[in-house]
């Protein structure tokens, strides 16, 4: 049964995202071993599990759309994605999601081309750390990771990949994300529980859209409404040390937001 469409054809500028999204869709419609078995295998590596630390068994879906390194990255993106409504599906469903994401995730059609770019940028930047970690014990710095993702994308884009202009100063165009108004910062922040822990994600950017700041967090919490409180509290305390107090926060955590707006404490857990 093969997927929807194939790979957007701008690819062919991207070197990185054609071999990944290639390897990928070769071992969906050849039904052969995962990119990540055959790797380990190669590499006799034997511990199955994710290198950072996760506690989950480190498959294609995991590593690429629910570790917290990965979770970090799609917040940062443009489109503020997050995968973990979808959770558990299959990889051929992500791979058809990227391709066509209508209906799940935040993606307007005319950005498309944009949001697909970045979807393989992001591929190989988790692949690239990961490979870094487990081969040179190498650790990055997620900020810098982040700042070097979006410049790869300026970069693709100017070299005529897709049709925005690289001075834009709004990154994409009738995207979900809603900048702030000038001189204030929006805080985008997320959590989810998993496996007896949460972690907790955390983006900070200006009213151009530009990412200041990224942390994410590991925390033995299992209540999901506690970490969603606590992901706004961290969120916080990160705006003050960093000096931004002109701010918003967005959180998709409706009962958490209702109890922090409402002085009945009967409301709070």
């Amino acid at each position: 049964m093969g997927l929807r469409k194939q790979p957007r054809t701008f690819l062919g500028e991207s070197t990185q995202g054609q071999v990944f999204f290639s390897l990928f869709f070769h071992a969906l419609k050849k039904k052969k071993l995962s990119l990540l078995t055959m790797e380990r295998r190669n590499q006799n590596l034997d511990n199955p599990n994710c290198p950072f630390g996760c506690e989950c068994i480190e498959t294609e879906v995991h590593l690429f759309f629910h570790c917290h390194l990965a979770r970090a990255l799609w917040l940062a993106s443009p489109w503020s994605v997050k995968w973990e409504d979808i959770h558990p599906a299959s990889l051929k469903y992500y791979l058809e999601s990227l391709m066509d994401p209508t209906g799940i995730l935040p993606v307007h059609p005319s950005d498309w081309n944009e949001f697909f770019l970045f979807a393989a940028l992001i591929f190989e930047t988790i692949w690239r750390i990961r490979n870094r970690f487990i081969f040179d014990n190498s650790m990055c710095s997620l900020e810098d990771e982040v700042r070097a993702l979006f410049t790869r994308f300026e970069e693709h884009k100017l070299l005529g990949t897709v049709h925005h202009q690289l001075n834009n100063p709004k990154l994409v165009a009738d995207s979900v994300w809603c900048p702030p108004p000038v001189g204030v910062v929006k805080i985008n922040c997320d959590a989810a529980v998993k496996n007896g822990s949460a972690n907790i994600g955390i983006v900070v950017r200006n009213h151009l859209g530009r990412v200041l700041k990224v942390k994410v967090f590991k925390e033995n919490i299992t209540i999901p409404e506690a970490a969603d409180a606590l992901a706004i509290l961290k969120a916080m305390k990160l705006a003050i040390v960093e000096g931004h107090l002109n701010l918003c926060c967005e959180s998709d955590a409706k009962a958490v937001i209702q109890s922090l707006n409402t002085t009945d404490s009967s409301s709070s857990h």
